[in-house]
């Protein structure tokens, strides 16, 4: 290239680069590598350039010569870990995230607030997700972005949103968290998880859940989640668990 032919001039002490940010994207490996760049100016800053997340952590002394520090850049793989630091950056047009089920769990409320994720994938193979029943709700647009095959573990799961949470394909694992009273209410919500219903914590100091005959009968294997002492009154009945 004509860099790489100016680099090798003794006669050349300091080269300047201008070019489109599509130019700059293919060559910036070689670039980064020419001492005798001294400055950039990328022609259409508007325009962002394409990397991925480590090459633009690689390239940072080679960007930093960018005329005016006018640039964008779009990445890819990026790291959940990085995505909070990333979206703080006014360089960062964009990001296509790529990390474990794991990983996207721990730093999910990152790319939920992170407003220049534009993409999500699971890399993990049927990897699980565990999530809040809040996060779940609260971020349905980061959830629903989120590609590649995934389980969703949903906890500390109020008893009013059972019936909306078991409306997502991926949910694999529901565990409550709320007052007698309200998991008394929502009951047949409950049942109808069937295996996907882990645990019940009824949060109340002396829990005394109020059931019909017919839901006491069929909820067997629900009460059996339940993972403390609790009371069950059936019409004029109290039983002790």
């Amino acid at each position: 290239s004509q860099v790489d032919d100016l680099s090798s001039d003794d006669s050349v002490t300091a080269i300047q680069v201008s070019d489109s940010a599509d130019a700059l994207s293919g060559a910036l490996a070689d670039l980064s590598g020419v001492d005798k760049v001294t400055q950039v100016v990328v022609q259409d800053p508007t325009t962002a350039m394409t990397m991925s997340a480590q090459t633009y952590g690689d390239s940072a002394t080679f960007l930093g010569l960018v005329k005016n520090g006018q640039y964008t850049v779009a990445l890819s793989d990026v790291a959940d870990q990085d995505v909070a630091t990333l979206a703080s950056d006014t360089h960062v047009a964009s990001m296509d995230v790529s990390d474990t089920a794991a990983e996207v769990s721990a730093n999910f409320d990152a790319l939920a607030a992170a407003t220049n994720v534009t993409s999500i994938a699971v890399s993990d193979e049927d990897g699980t997700i565990s999530l809040t029943g809040n996060q779940i709700l609260g971020n349905s647009s980061t959830l629903a972005g989120i590609s590649g095959s995934y389980q969703l573990t949903a906890t500390d799961v109020a008893a009013a949103d059972v019936s909306t949470l078991a409306d997502i394909p991926q949910l694999s694992s529901v565990s409550i968290s709320d007052t007698s009273d309200n998991v008394s209410a929502k009951f047949s919500d409950i049942l109808a998880l069937g295996d996907t219903l882990k645990q019940i914590h009824l949060s109340d100091n002396s829990p005394v859940l109020s059931l019909s005959e017919q839901d006491w009968t069929a909820g067997t294997d629900a009460l059996s989640t339940i993972d403390s002492t609790y009371q069950v009154d059936v019409g004029n009945t109290v039983d002790r668990k």
